[in-house]
Parts: structure tokens; sequence; C-alpha cells
């Protein structure tokens, strides 16, 4: 039962990592004048498409659209 509660606990753990994460990308993508980039952050980040599926959408190539979301990072 020890070893249970242990692991419900590692659990519980990562799971608030992991929502604080979520709430922080989440915030720095609010923060992004609206835009293509913003527009992009969104569909790979919060949406979950792939990069190539993002650049479909808008009409770039994939390595533009990595490009973008480098140049935004490192910023």
């Amino acid at each position: 039962a020890a070893k249970i509660k242990d692991k419900i606990r590692v659990k519980e753990s990562r799971r608030q990592t992991v929502q604080l994460e979520v709430l922080e990308v989440e915030g720095f993508i609010e923060s992004l004048p609206d835009g293509i980039e913003r527009q992009i952050f969104e569909m790979v980040y919060l949406e979950g498409m792939s990069q190539g599926e993002a650049a479909e959408m808008i009409g770039y190539s994939k390595g533009r659209i990595s490009q973008m979301i480098s140049n935004v990072v490192k910023d």
C-alpha cells in the first residue's frame, strides 16, 4: 500500500508540474501580439498540429514555420 501511495504522489506531482508548464506556455502565447507568429504558436503548441500541418494551413513551408518559431523563442 505504501508503494502505491508513493506512486500516486509522484504522478500527482508530475501532473501539477505539467499543468504549470501548460499555463506558462499559454501565457507566453497570449503575450504575443496578434499576428501570424501567434497563430502558428497556437496551432502547434495549443492545438497539437505538427509544424508541417500548420505550414500547409498557412501556405508556408515547414522550414519557414520552424524558422519563425525559432526567431520568436530566441527573442
